[in-house]
């Protein structure tokens, strides 16, 4: 490995020094020793947390019998003792599981604000906003937040890095023959734990650090043909490990088998600075650079990561987390639970005694039920059972003890396993429970929605960047809820620089779905809610959309149209449609941010399709008026649109009481003011039609 660069004098006989930014692009430098260099010296440290990551890891899959090998240095098991018991009650994985499932309740939802009010960065905004949608659930990001939740919980701090594959994506052109063809190119996310990254030693804030180095270990064979190798690289990732880190790191990759063989992948990312303004990425693999290229995204103020941390630590970059307090107490617990166990095995079986000369006696004796036992009654003792002894009271209640320390380190009672405290049944009642019980995850949400605000911010900045070199439009599909998945067309010009994602913290708060449930009811109780969408989106029921179309089909056909209103897409009214319904949500939506964004033609189109349900709604009134002046039964008939049944009703020429003799058989006028038509010849009219259907 190379030394470190070393200090020198200037003309002027003040020392400088020569850093590895400076001289990296030169070649003074043995870059890949100096990259090694770079992640030994920043992991140096990082020890601590390293180890916590590994201990909690092995305690939550159940390995809880550990000690960190000094002679090693690495975590080993505990000698079994066959002749002793050693017993594993693992509190930690039934919490952290509930805790998980709690923190992924809710979707996460990304906004896109406009920074300018005019219509071309709101259209811009609206674009951004579908395209990152589309992102994240072609990306598949739910998946990547719980694997990011389940890292930073057990080593505290975490991180995904965002990367461009540029050969990824849809083929755009075909080279000359024998080459590869030129793709569109992707984003990749990838979720790291603390013992898989390190930033520049002493950076407080680890996202603008000057450099960060990703660590990887993958099979050797993947790596020799990932950057075309010509021999196979060694497996440095796994020589000198202990069998039991072996082991954990085998299981990671689904295996239980300890003769996995890994190497190790170093990727130096620095952002462009005032010693290199070029920047770069270097790959190292076995002590050679295999790959290094400039800086390439367009961002140079921060670096291409987030970072997430469990619970934060003062003028420190990484964090702690709940499970390594939890850890102590759950040794005690299995040492309890051992002990108690190892004391049921020698001493909890109740045995009998017997006199020596009756031995011969019991010898004989035999199942049979109701058999006669003699006993020798010259002895002064008779035969008699001796009971186990009783272990007291604190000892058999010291595990329910330790159990319930663990569940107030963790943040998990009964509300959080679903059991509703005894005498506490209103809604309100119910929230407060949880949103007591949920202080300590809300804090991870938090972080989680800011972590995924900045991701989504890089993401858009990278497509803008390289999608703007190609000047190729691209097509997303974007999947609008209640409505089917919408395809749109989009470049990076097309943003108008409107890149600054957001995830509300509220989205993906967790709540209470039994707390929901009662505050409907009490809502609804009260008439603060009087319909049935109203009580769904209150109580946030499961599978909204199908309950909707059951219950309320014109709520949600009127809801997927605003959806369409959002992407300046018209739909067509139709006969059939509850014109009342789909004028109340259409005004809904019309006082949401959502119409405030569209531009002045977008709301003349939401406006016109209000209009259009105006006037179906007023031919349907008229055609039952209609109806009812030629039979009062015709009015009450079932018809294709459904309409509303209108009861006949006297014509009178304002003003003057009854009408003409020739105006009384008169049926008012059509809906588009055309001239009323006398019964006589609406009833021509009907049966001429009748005649032609038939």
């Amino acid at each position: 490995m190379a030394d470190r660069p070393t200090r020198k004098r200037n003309k002027d006989g003040a020392q400088e020094t020569r850093t590895f930014q400076s001289t990296f692009q030169s070649g003074e430098v043995d870059q890949a020793g100096e990259v090694r260099y770079l992640y030994q010296d920043a992991i140096s440290g990082l020890r601590t947390e390293m180890q916590d990551y590994w201990l909690n890891h092995s305690y939550l899959h159940g390995n809880q019998w550990l000690f960190p090998s000094k002679i090693s240095g690495q975590l080993d098991e505990v000698p079994d003792d066959p002749d002793r018991v050693r017993a594993t009650i693992n509190r930690l994985w039934p919490n952290t599981r509930t805790i998980i499932s709690t923190l992924m309740q809710r979707a996460l939802h990304f906004e896109v604000m406009p920074t300018e009010v005019d219509d071309s960065h709101i259209r811009g905004a609206k674009l951004a906003e579908s395209v990152i949608r589309s992102v994240a659930d072609y990306h598949q990001w739910e998946t990547l937040r719980e694997d990011l939740y389940y890292a930073v919980w057990k080593g505290g701090t975490a991180a995904i890095c965002v990367d461009w594959d540029k050969t990824a994506g849809e083929i755009m052109s075909d080279n000359t023959p024998g080459d590869s063809p030129v793709k569109e190119g992707d984003t990749y996310e990838q979720h790291m734990n603390i013992t898989q990254f390190c930033v520049e030693p002493g950076a407080r804030y680890p996202e603008r650090a000057r450099w960060w180095i990703r660590a990887v270990a993958l099979p050797p064979g993947e790596v020799k043909d990932m950057y075309d190798l010509e021999e196979l690289p060694p497996s440095d990732a796994t020589a000198g490990l202990a069998p039991f880190h072996r082991k954990l790191m085998s299981y990671d990759r689904g295996s239980d088998s300890e003769s996995i063989d890994l190497t190790l992948v170093l990727t130096y990312y620095q952002r462009p600075s005032d010693d290199d303004p070029e920047g770069m990425v270097c790959t190292v693999v076995d002590n050679e650079v295999v790959e290094k290229v400039d800086w390439p995204f367009p961002f140079k103020d921060r670096l291409n990561l987030v970072i997430i941390r469990e619970t934060p630590r003062e003028n420190r970059w990484t964090g702690d987390t709940v499970l390594t307090a939890a850890r102590p107490v759950q040794t005690l617990l299995n040492v309890s639970w051992s002990s108690i166990v190892e004391h049921m095995k020698l001493a909890g079986n109740a045995r009998l005694l017997i006199p020596m000369s009756s031995i011969d006696i019991m010898n004989d004796a035999t199942d049979l039920a109701g058999e006669l036992l003699p006993y020798n009654d010259a002895l002064p003792v008779k035969p008699s059972y001796l009971s186990p002894p009783q272990m007291p009271e604190w000892w058999i209640q010291q595990p329910d003890r330790l159990a319930a320390e663990i569940d107030d380190i963790m943040g998990v009672h009964a509300i959080s396993r679903g059991d509703a405290p005894a005498n506490i049944e209103s809604g309100f009642g119910l929230t407060i429970l949880a949103e007591k019980d949920n202080t300590p995850t809300s804090r991870l949400t938090k972080e989680a929605a800011g972590a995924f605000s900045r991701l989504g911010t890089l993401v858009l900045e990278i497509y803008e960047q390289e999608t703007m070199k190609t000047k190729i439009k691209r097509k997303s599909l974007v999947n609008v809820p209640g409505n089917s998945p919408m395809s749109i067309q989009w470049n990076g010009e097309d943003f108008k620089g409107q890149t600054r994602a957001s995830v509300p913290e509220d989205a993906i708060l967790p709540r209470s779905r039994a707390a929901q449930m009662e505050m409907a009811k009490d809502m609804l109780q009260a008439q603060l809610i009087t319909t049935i969408p109203e009580f769904i989106a209150v109580a946030e029921l499961p599978g909204q959309r199908d309950i909707l179309a059951v219950t309320s089909p014109d709520v949600d056909r009127a809801r997927r149209e605003n959806a369409n209103f959002g992407h300046n897409r018209q739909s067509e009214p139709k006969d059939f449609d509850d014109h009342a319904a789909h004028i109340h949500e259409h005004n809904v939506y019309r006082k949401t941010i959502d119409y405030e964004m569209l531009d002045e033609e977008g709301q003349e189109l939401v406006d016109d399709h209000i209009k259009a349900h105006e006037v179906l709604a007023a031919q349907e009134m008229g055609r039952g008026r209609a109806m009812g002046a030629i039979d009062p039964a015709l009015a009450e008939a079932p018809t294709a649109s459904e309409g509303p049944v209108v009861a006949p009703v006297e014509m009178t020429v304002p003003g003057q009481g009854q009408a003409p003799p020739d105006m009384q058989n008169a049926l008012p006028p059509g809906p588009m003011g055309a001239p009323g038509l006398t019964v006589d010849q609406a009833t021509d009219e009907l049966m001429a039609s009748l005649q032609q259907l038939g």
